[in-house]
Protein backbone atom coordinates (compact mmCIF):
# COMPACT_ATOMS: atom_id res chain seq x y z
CA UNK A 1 0.00 0.00 0.00
CA UNK A 2 1.04 3.83 -0.69
CA UNK A 3 2.01 6.35 2.29
CA UNK A 4 1.36 9.18 3.20
CA UNK A 5 4.24 10.59 1.13
CA UNK A 6 3.02 8.99 -2.07
CA UNK A 7 -0.14 10.71 -1.86
CA UNK A 8 1.92 14.07 -1.17
CA UNK A 9 3.92 13.74 -4.00
CA UNK A 10 0.65 13.02 -6.42
CA UNK A 11 -0.61 15.99 -4.92
CA UNK A 12 2.18 18.21 -6.01
CA UNK A 13 1.86 16.95 -9.58
CA UNK A 14 -1.78 17.81 -9.53
CA UNK A 15 -1.59 21.41 -7.94
CA UNK A 16 1.92 22.70 -10.02
CA UNK A 17 0.07 21.05 -12.96
CA UNK A 18 -3.10 22.87 -12.90
CA UNK A 19 -1.39 26.02 -11.75
CA UNK A 20 0.86 25.74 -15.18
CA UNK A 21 -2.45 25.47 -16.89
CA UNK A 22 -4.19 28.30 -15.57
CA UNK A 23 -1.09 30.91 -15.33
CA UNK A 24 -0.14 29.83 -18.53
CA UNK A 25 3.54 28.73 -17.19
CA UNK A 26 6.19 26.51 -18.60
CA UNK A 27 8.71 26.84 -15.72
CA UNK A 28 5.80 25.23 -13.68
CA UNK A 29 4.52 22.68 -16.33
CA UNK A 30 8.26 21.60 -16.04
CA UNK A 31 8.46 21.62 -12.18
CA UNK A 32 4.90 19.41 -12.28
CA UNK A 33 6.80 16.18 -13.73
CA UNK A 34 9.07 16.23 -11.28
CA UNK A 35 6.91 14.44 -8.51
CA UNK A 36 5.30 12.62 -10.86
CA UNK A 37 8.55 11.10 -12.65
CA UNK A 38 9.42 10.47 -8.59
CA UNK A 39 6.43 8.94 -7.95
CA UNK A 40 6.42 6.88 -10.94
CA UNK A 41 10.48 5.24 -10.00
CA UNK A 42 9.65 5.44 -6.84
CA UNK A 43 6.56 2.51 -7.35
CA UNK A 44 8.43 0.30 -9.47
CA UNK A 45 11.36 -0.02 -6.50
CA UNK A 46 9.94 -2.56 -3.67
CA UNK A 47 11.84 -2.56 -0.02
CA UNK A 48 13.41 -5.68 1.11
CA UNK A 49 10.96 -8.42 1.89
CA UNK A 50 13.26 -11.81 1.40
CA UNK A 51 15.32 -11.22 4.64
CA UNK A 52 17.08 -14.52 6.19
CA UNK A 53 18.57 -14.32 9.28
CA UNK A 54 20.17 -17.24 11.83
CA UNK A 55 22.00 -17.55 14.91
CA UNK A 56 24.87 -19.22 16.27
CA UNK A 57 26.76 -19.52 19.10
CA UNK A 58 23.57 -20.74 21.40
CA UNK A 59 23.50 -22.96 24.31
CA UNK A 60 20.31 -24.14 25.92
CA UNK A 61 21.47 -23.68 29.45
CA UNK A 62 23.93 -20.86 31.46
CA UNK A 63 25.04 -20.05 35.01
CA UNK A 64 23.53 -16.92 36.42
CA UNK A 65 26.18 -14.09 35.77
CA UNK A 66 27.69 -15.57 32.36
CA UNK A 67 28.43 -13.61 29.66
CA UNK A 68 26.17 -15.44 26.14
CA UNK A 69 27.63 -14.27 22.76
CA UNK A 70 24.66 -14.77 20.54
CA UNK A 71 25.92 -14.27 16.52
CA UNK A 72 23.68 -13.27 13.50
CA UNK A 73 24.02 -13.93 10.23
CA UNK A 74 21.52 -11.95 7.72
CA UNK A 75 21.18 -12.24 4.06
CA UNK A 76 18.70 -9.85 2.13
CA UNK A 77 18.31 -10.82 -1.50
CA UNK A 78 15.69 -8.43 -3.31
CA UNK A 79 14.88 -4.51 -2.86
CA UNK A 80 15.88 -1.97 -1.34
CA UNK A 81 16.04 0.70 1.54
CA UNK A 82 16.82 1.02 4.61
CA UNK A 83 16.73 -2.96 7.12
CA UNK A 84 16.65 -2.80 11.05
CA UNK A 85 17.14 -6.15 12.51
CA UNK A 86 15.77 -6.25 16.25
CA UNK A 87 16.74 -9.32 18.44
CA UNK A 88 14.79 -8.83 21.78
CA UNK A 89 16.36 -10.23 24.93
CA UNK A 90 15.04 -10.48 28.40
CA UNK A 91 14.44 -7.16 30.30
CA UNK A 92 16.78 -9.05 33.07
CA UNK A 93 19.58 -9.87 30.84
CA UNK A 94 22.05 -6.62 30.63
CA UNK A 95 24.32 -6.03 27.16
CA UNK A 96 27.95 -6.06 28.04
CA UNK A 97 29.35 -5.94 24.81
CA UNK A 98 27.93 -5.33 20.81
CA UNK A 99 24.67 -4.35 20.32
CA UNK A 100 21.18 -6.42 19.74
CA UNK A 101 19.81 -3.69 16.91
CA UNK A 102 21.52 -3.31 13.91
CA UNK A 103 20.27 -0.61 10.95
CA UNK A 104 22.02 -1.15 7.04
CA UNK A 105 21.45 -0.38 4.06
CA UNK A 106 20.13 -2.62 1.42
CA UNK A 107 21.24 -1.36 -1.98
CA UNK A 108 20.97 -3.34 -5.78
CA UNK A 109 22.89 -6.37 -5.11
CA UNK A 110 22.77 -9.06 -2.57
CA UNK A 111 23.27 -8.20 1.12
CA UNK A 112 24.92 -10.70 3.36
CA UNK A 113 26.14 -9.09 6.88
CA UNK A 114 27.42 -11.26 10.60
CA UNK A 115 27.65 -9.32 14.36
CA UNK A 116 27.26 -10.33 17.18
CA UNK A 117 26.49 -9.22 20.53
CA UNK A 118 27.34 -10.37 24.29
CA UNK A 119 24.42 -10.43 27.10
CA UNK A 120 25.28 -11.29 30.93
CA UNK A 121 22.41 -13.44 32.05
CA UNK A 122 21.71 -11.54 35.17
CA UNK A 123 18.82 -13.85 36.70
CA UNK A 124 18.34 -17.56 36.91
CA UNK A 125 14.82 -18.72 35.24
CA UNK A 126 13.75 -20.11 31.62
CA UNK A 127 13.52 -17.56 29.45
CA UNK A 128 12.65 -18.11 25.25
CA UNK A 129 13.98 -15.83 22.85
CA UNK A 130 11.69 -15.22 20.33
CA UNK A 131 12.68 -15.48 16.36
CA UNK A 132 14.49 -12.35 15.32
CA UNK A 133 12.43 -9.20 14.46
CA UNK A 134 13.35 -7.38 10.94
CA UNK A 135 11.94 -4.32 9.20
CA UNK A 136 12.51 -3.01 6.03
CA UNK A 137 11.46 0.57 5.06
CA UNK A 138 10.92 1.57 0.77
CA UNK A 139 14.21 3.60 -0.45
CA UNK A 140 11.52 6.96 -0.98
CA UNK A 141 9.20 5.89 2.15
CA UNK A 142 6.56 5.64 -1.01
CA UNK A 143 5.35 2.01 -0.07
CA UNK A 144 4.31 1.09 3.61
CA UNK A 145 6.93 -0.53 5.74
CA UNK A 146 7.58 -4.36 5.50
CA UNK A 147 7.59 -6.24 9.19
CA UNK A 148 9.01 -9.68 9.85
CA UNK A 149 10.42 -12.80 11.83
CA UNK A 150 13.34 -15.10 10.67
CA UNK A 151 14.65 -17.84 12.67
CA UNK A 152 13.28 -19.99 15.42
CA UNK A 153 12.92 -19.18 18.77
CA UNK A 154 14.91 -21.07 21.51
CA UNK A 155 14.36 -21.83 25.49
CA UNK A 156 17.17 -20.78 27.54
CA UNK A 157 17.38 -21.79 31.13
CA UNK A 158 19.79 -19.79 33.54
CA UNK A 159 20.36 -21.87 36.37
CA UNK A 160 21.93 -20.57 40.05
CA UNK A 161 25.55 -20.34 39.89
CA UNK A 162 26.92 -23.13 42.24
CA UNK A 163 29.68 -22.09 44.12
CA UNK A 164 32.54 -24.90 44.82
CA UNK A 165 33.01 -25.12 48.24
CA UNK A 166 36.65 -27.37 48.70
CA UNK A 167 36.39 -30.56 50.73
CA UNK A 168 37.81 -29.94 54.28
CA UNK A 169 40.45 -32.47 55.13
CA UNK A 170 43.23 -32.29 58.23
CA UNK A 171 43.25 -33.30 61.61
CA UNK A 172 43.75 -29.97 63.03
CA UNK A 173 40.71 -28.22 61.83
CA UNK A 174 37.33 -28.19 63.29
CA UNK A 175 34.00 -26.59 61.76
CA UNK A 176 32.56 -23.96 64.81
CA UNK A 177 29.04 -24.50 63.09
CA UNK A 178 27.38 -28.10 62.90
CA UNK A 179 27.99 -29.71 59.49
CA UNK A 180 27.77 -32.66 58.81
CA UNK A 181 31.69 -32.81 58.21
CA UNK A 182 31.79 -33.87 61.99
CA UNK A 183 29.01 -36.25 62.58
CA UNK A 184 30.09 -38.63 59.45
CA UNK A 185 28.81 -42.45 60.66
CA UNK A 186 31.73 -43.67 63.33
CA UNK A 187 30.57 -47.10 62.63
CA UNK A 188 30.04 -49.59 59.90
CA UNK A 189 32.76 -50.56 57.10
CA UNK A 190 35.41 -48.12 55.24
CA UNK A 191 34.60 -46.92 52.57
CA UNK A 192 37.70 -45.43 49.40
CA UNK A 193 36.92 -41.93 50.46
CA UNK A 194 40.39 -40.61 52.18
CA UNK A 195 40.15 -38.93 55.35
CA UNK A 196 43.37 -38.58 57.17
CA UNK A 197 46.67 -40.15 57.80
CA UNK A 198 47.33 -41.20 61.41
CA UNK A 199 49.41 -43.21 63.92
CA UNK A 200 49.05 -46.98 63.78
CA UNK A 201 46.71 -48.73 66.32
CA UNK A 202 46.64 -52.44 67.58
CA UNK A 203 44.00 -54.29 65.43
CA UNK A 204 44.61 -51.72 62.03
CA UNK A 205 44.75 -54.06 59.20
CA UNK A 206 48.56 -54.18 57.57
CA UNK A 207 46.91 -53.03 53.93
CA UNK A 208 45.99 -49.55 55.34
CA UNK A 209 49.57 -48.69 56.25
CA UNK A 210 51.03 -45.68 54.70
CA UNK A 211 54.86 -46.94 53.69
CA UNK A 212 56.15 -43.85 52.07
CA UNK A 213 54.50 -41.85 54.69
CA UNK A 214 56.24 -44.34 57.44
CA UNK A 215 59.92 -44.03 55.50
CA UNK A 216 59.69 -40.36 56.11
CA UNK A 217 59.41 -40.72 59.93
CA UNK A 218 62.63 -42.78 60.14
CA UNK A 219 64.33 -40.66 62.01
CA UNK A 220 61.71 -39.20 64.90
CA UNK A 221 62.06 -40.04 68.38
CA UNK A 222 58.45 -42.35 67.98
CA UNK A 223 58.57 -44.26 64.78
CA UNK A 224 55.32 -45.29 64.51
CA UNK A 225 53.79 -46.47 61.40
CA UNK A 226 51.43 -44.29 59.96
CA UNK A 227 47.83 -45.65 58.34
CA UNK A 228 45.39 -44.35 56.31
CA UNK A 229 42.38 -44.02 57.57
CA UNK A 230 38.99 -43.88 55.23
CA UNK A 231 35.40 -42.23 55.92
CA UNK A 232 33.03 -45.30 57.05
CA UNK A 233 29.90 -46.05 54.44
CA UNK A 234 26.66 -44.26 56.02
CA UNK A 235 24.65 -41.45 55.12
CA UNK A 236 23.66 -38.66 57.15
CA UNK A 237 20.66 -36.57 56.63
CA UNK A 238 20.40 -32.69 56.35
CA UNK A 239 17.25 -31.29 55.70
CA UNK A 240 17.05 -27.26 54.34
CA UNK A 241 13.96 -25.16 55.14
CA UNK A 242 14.07 -22.25 52.17
CA UNK A 243 11.99 -18.80 52.86
CA UNK A 244 10.59 -18.07 49.69
CA UNK A 245 8.55 -15.09 50.75
CA UNK A 246 7.82 -12.07 48.67
CA UNK A 247 9.33 -9.77 52.13
CA UNK A 248 12.28 -10.89 50.75
CA UNK A 249 12.67 -9.40 47.41
CA UNK A 250 13.83 -6.09 48.32
CA UNK A 251 16.13 -4.49 46.44
CA UNK A 252 15.96 -4.83 42.43
CA UNK A 253 14.35 -7.71 40.64
CA UNK A 254 17.83 -9.44 40.11
CA UNK A 255 19.59 -8.92 43.41
CA UNK A 256 17.79 -9.50 46.37
CA UNK A 257 17.70 -11.59 49.50
CA UNK A 258 15.32 -14.15 47.82
CA UNK A 259 17.23 -14.47 44.73
CA UNK A 260 20.51 -14.98 46.94
CA UNK A 261 18.99 -17.36 48.82
CA UNK A 262 18.42 -19.36 46.63
CA UNK A 263 21.76 -19.57 45.57
CA UNK A 264 22.67 -20.59 49.42
CA UNK A 265 20.58 -23.41 49.16
CA UNK A 266 21.55 -24.44 45.42
CA UNK A 267 25.35 -24.85 46.90
CA UNK A 268 24.40 -26.20 49.86
CA UNK A 269 22.62 -29.10 48.29
CA UNK A 270 25.29 -29.65 45.57
CA UNK A 271 27.56 -29.71 48.42
CA UNK A 272 25.76 -32.24 50.40
CA UNK A 273 24.59 -34.43 47.68
CA UNK A 274 27.67 -34.82 46.04
CA UNK A 275 29.14 -35.98 48.89
CA UNK A 276 26.33 -39.06 49.60
CA UNK A 277 24.40 -37.20 52.38
CA UNK A 278 20.43 -37.69 51.98
CA UNK A 279 19.25 -34.15 51.64
CA UNK A 280 15.18 -33.38 51.53
CA UNK A 281 13.46 -29.30 51.53
CA UNK A 282 11.11 -27.61 52.08
CA UNK A 283 10.14 -24.19 50.27
CA UNK A 284 7.60 -22.41 53.22
CA UNK A 285 5.38 -19.95 52.44
CA UNK A 286 5.11 -21.36 49.07
CA UNK A 287 2.02 -23.35 49.10
CA UNK A 288 3.57 -26.05 50.90
CA UNK A 289 6.56 -27.39 48.79
CA UNK A 290 8.02 -30.70 50.35
CA UNK A 291 10.87 -32.76 48.71
CA UNK A 292 11.12 -36.60 49.97
CA UNK A 293 15.34 -36.77 51.20
CA UNK A 294 16.87 -38.67 48.81
CA UNK A 295 20.40 -39.13 47.54
CA UNK A 296 22.32 -38.71 44.41
CA UNK A 297 22.33 -36.28 41.51
CA UNK A 298 19.36 -37.07 40.49
CA UNK A 299 17.91 -35.45 43.78
CA UNK A 300 19.68 -32.08 43.02
CA UNK A 301 18.40 -32.32 39.12
CA UNK A 302 14.64 -32.04 40.52
CA UNK A 303 15.86 -29.65 43.00
CA UNK A 304 17.63 -27.88 40.51
CA UNK A 305 14.76 -27.98 38.46
CA UNK A 306 12.25 -26.45 41.00
CA UNK A 307 14.62 -23.87 42.35
CA UNK A 308 15.36 -22.20 38.95
CA UNK A 309 11.96 -21.69 38.50
CA UNK A 310 10.49 -20.60 42.15
CA UNK A 311 8.77 -17.74 42.63
CA UNK A 312 8.40 -15.45 45.81
CA UNK A 313 5.13 -15.90 46.72
CA UNK A 314 2.72 -13.91 49.58
CA UNK A 315 2.02 -16.71 51.47
CA UNK A 316 1.91 -16.37 55.59
CA UNK A 317 2.41 -19.75 56.08
CA UNK A 318 5.04 -19.51 59.38
CA UNK A 319 8.24 -21.90 60.06
CA UNK A 320 6.96 -23.34 63.35
CA UNK A 321 4.02 -24.47 60.67
CA UNK A 322 6.26 -25.40 58.48
CA UNK A 323 8.64 -27.43 61.11
CA UNK A 324 5.42 -29.35 62.25
CA UNK A 325 4.19 -30.30 58.59
CA UNK A 326 7.64 -32.46 58.56
CA UNK A 327 7.81 -33.47 62.41
CA UNK A 328 7.68 -36.85 61.24
CA UNK A 329 10.91 -36.57 58.81
CA UNK A 330 12.92 -34.40 61.90
CA UNK A 331 12.00 -37.44 64.23
CA UNK A 332 12.77 -40.31 61.95
CA UNK A 333 16.08 -38.98 60.07
CA UNK A 334 17.36 -36.94 63.52
CA UNK A 335 19.07 -34.27 60.17
CA UNK A 336 21.17 -31.40 60.59
CA UNK A 337 18.47 -28.48 59.57
CA UNK A 338 19.33 -25.64 57.75
CA UNK A 339 17.10 -22.64 57.72
CA UNK A 340 17.88 -19.94 54.59
CA UNK A 341 16.39 -16.41 55.67
CA UNK A 342 16.80 -12.95 55.77
CA UNK A 343 16.01 -12.15 59.58
CA UNK A 344 15.36 -8.83 58.85
CA UNK A 345 11.89 -9.77 57.33
CA UNK A 346 11.41 -12.66 59.90
CA UNK A 347 9.08 -12.65 63.25
CA UNK A 348 11.69 -12.66 66.26
CA UNK A 349 8.94 -13.90 68.17
CA UNK A 350 7.69 -16.65 65.41
CA UNK A 351 11.61 -17.11 64.83
CA UNK A 352 12.33 -18.19 68.55
CA UNK A 353 9.22 -20.36 68.80
CA UNK A 354 9.92 -21.76 65.77
CA UNK A 355 13.86 -22.55 66.57
CA UNK A 356 13.12 -24.04 70.48
CA UNK A 357 10.46 -26.47 68.81
CA UNK A 358 13.08 -27.95 66.52
CA UNK A 359 15.53 -28.00 69.16
CA UNK A 360 12.40 -30.16 71.23
CA UNK A 361 11.99 -32.49 68.25
CA UNK A 362 15.74 -33.17 68.06
CA UNK A 363 17.29 -36.82 69.37
CA UNK A 364 20.13 -36.68 72.33
CA UNK A 365 21.29 -34.33 74.48
CA UNK A 366 23.91 -32.25 72.05
CA UNK A 367 25.68 -29.57 73.88
CA UNK A 368 24.92 -28.00 70.56
CA UNK A 369 22.04 -28.78 68.75
CA UNK A 370 22.62 -29.07 64.55
CA UNK A 371 20.73 -26.34 63.82
CA UNK A 372 21.87 -23.48 61.30
CA UNK A 373 20.61 -20.53 59.81
CA UNK A 374 21.66 -18.75 57.06
CA UNK A 375 20.80 -15.18 57.43
CA UNK A 376 21.10 -12.85 53.93
CA UNK A 377 22.29 -9.63 55.16
CA UNK A 378 20.31 -6.77 52.71
CA UNK A 379 21.97 -3.59 53.82
CA UNK A 380 24.22 -3.50 50.51
CA UNK A 381 21.86 -4.51 48.37
CA UNK A 382 19.64 -1.16 49.50
CA UNK A 383 22.18 1.27 49.37
CA UNK A 384 23.18 3.36 46.80
CA UNK A 385 26.16 4.66 48.17
CA UNK A 386 24.65 8.43 49.96
CA UNK A 387 25.24 9.48 53.54
CA UNK A 388 21.49 8.75 54.13
CA UNK A 389 22.36 4.97 52.65
CA UNK A 390 25.23 4.32 54.86
CA UNK A 391 22.84 5.11 58.01
CA UNK A 392 20.53 3.40 56.80
CA UNK A 393 22.91 0.32 56.42
CA UNK A 394 23.59 0.36 60.11
CA UNK A 395 19.78 0.99 61.11
CA UNK A 396 19.47 -2.68 59.44
CA UNK A 397 22.16 -4.56 60.57
CA UNK A 398 21.27 -3.64 64.61
CA UNK A 399 17.73 -4.47 64.03
CA UNK A 400 18.60 -8.11 63.26
CA UNK A 401 20.92 -7.94 66.53
CA UNK A 402 18.86 -9.15 69.12
CA UNK A 403 17.48 -12.15 67.10
CA UNK A 404 20.78 -13.12 65.99
CA UNK A 405 22.26 -12.66 69.96
CA UNK A 406 19.00 -14.69 70.98
CA UNK A 407 19.49 -17.47 68.61
CA UNK A 408 23.41 -18.29 69.61
CA UNK A 409 22.12 -18.21 73.05
CA UNK A 410 19.81 -20.66 72.63
CA UNK A 411 22.94 -22.78 70.59
CA UNK A 412 21.76 -22.25 67.26
CA UNK A 413 24.77 -21.37 64.85
CA UNK A 414 24.20 -18.42 62.59
CA UNK A 415 26.02 -17.99 59.82
CA UNK A 416 25.66 -14.43 58.33
CA UNK A 417 26.31 -13.48 54.32
CA UNK A 418 26.84 -10.28 53.09
CA UNK A 419 26.96 -11.57 48.82
CA UNK A 420 28.16 -7.71 48.37
CA UNK A 421 31.43 -8.64 50.16
CA UNK A 422 32.43 -12.46 49.76
CA UNK A 423 30.95 -15.63 47.70
CA UNK A 424 29.07 -18.41 49.69
CA UNK A 425 31.84 -20.55 49.22
CA UNK A 426 34.53 -17.81 50.75
CA UNK A 427 31.85 -17.55 54.05
CA UNK A 428 31.69 -21.49 54.91
CA UNK A 429 35.15 -21.69 54.50
CA UNK A 430 35.80 -18.78 57.09
CA UNK A 431 34.09 -21.39 59.48
CA UNK A 432 36.87 -23.66 59.97
CA UNK A 433 39.43 -22.67 62.33
CA UNK A 434 42.25 -24.41 63.93
CA UNK A 435 41.91 -26.37 67.11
Amino acid sequence: MLTKEASNLIGLFVLFFIASFFLANSILLCVSLIPLFTFLLGILVDAPKNVKITRSGLRTSVWVGEVLEITLHVEIEDGIGVVTIIDDVPSVFSLVEGNNLKVLWKGRKKKSLTFSYKVRCSKRGSFVIPPVKWESRHVLALKETVYGESGDPFELTVKPRIYNVRRLRGRYTTSIFPVPLRSIVKIGPASTDFKDIRDYTPGDPVKFINWKATARRLTAPHNVPLVNEYEKEGRQTVWIFLNASKKLEVGSNIENPFEYGIIAAVTLLYYFLSRGYRLGMYIYNNRNELFYPETGMKQVFKLMKKLINLEACSGKERLNEAIELNKRFILRYNPLCIIVTCLNKEDPEEMLQAVNRLISLRKGKRRKPPILVVNILPEDMLSRGGTYDEHSKVILHLMSRPLVKALRAAGVSVLEWNPRKESFATKLLRQVKGR
